[in-house]
């Protein structure tokens, strides 16, 4: 069986698998609304991922060879993709590349060694639900001196830091020092995956 005939598969999950490369035919996948490739050993995407229109969620979490800009020029070309994991990778520094995806509202950077953010990330203003925990030395400060250039958060925002963390629906969430060991992040990513499969069946 080809890809081309699995018509009604809309989540994979092919985390802790060795993949190195992914194959061209992926772009059959027409349905596939969400995708993990968590803990390979990638350093880039085919250029077919862009193909599978319907693809709205990825994650490369624990990929640290990627070449990011040659991913940024695969994921930037898939047109309803709103969700990316990029935790876990070691990143010392934003890359700037992931900036240029502007239409992301879900972006998760937690567990990686940032110390600050460039002044590009802050245009990504579609963003609804950042994850940033885990970043031991990221200056905390003045990431919130800047959550106001997120557009689309700024109704939720309260003076309050407090009232911040309780009721913004799409806060810095998680910023407790929970180093995760392989397998809790493996445990964490499975559960991550499950809930966005279950969010768009019963949305």
């Amino acid at each position: 069986m080809s890809l081309s005939q699995i018509n009604s598969l809309e989540y994979v999950e092919l985390s802790v698998c060795k993949i190195k490369f992914l194959p061209s035919q992926i772009s059959l996948m027409r349905n596939i609304k969400g995708i993990s490739f968590s803990a390979n050993e990638l350093t880039s995407l085919p250029a077919g991922l862009s193909s599978c229109s319907n693809l709205t969620f990825v994650s490369l979490a624990m990929n640290s060879q990627i070449d990011w800009s040659d991913a940024v020029s695969v994921l930037g070309k898939i047109p309803n993709l709103t969700s990316l994991d990029i935790s876990n990778e070691g990143f010392t520094e934003f890359p700037e590349a992931v900036a240029q995806l502007k239409d992301l509202t879900e972006l998760d950077l937690a567990n990686n060694n940032l110390t600050a953010l460039p002044d590009d990330f802050y245009e990504m203003d579609k963003i609804t639900s950042l994850n940033l925990a885990n970043n031991l030395s990221l200056n905390y400060e003045d990431v919130f001196s800047h959550l106001g250039n997120f557009k689309n958060l700024e109704k939720n925002i309260n003076n309050s830091i407090d009232n911040y963390f309780n009721k913004n629906q799409l806060a810095l969430r998680n910023l407790e020092r929970n180093l995760l060991s392989p397998q809790k992040f493996l445990e964490n990513s499975q559960q991550k995956f499950q809930n966005f499969s279950e969010k768009i069946e019963y949305s």
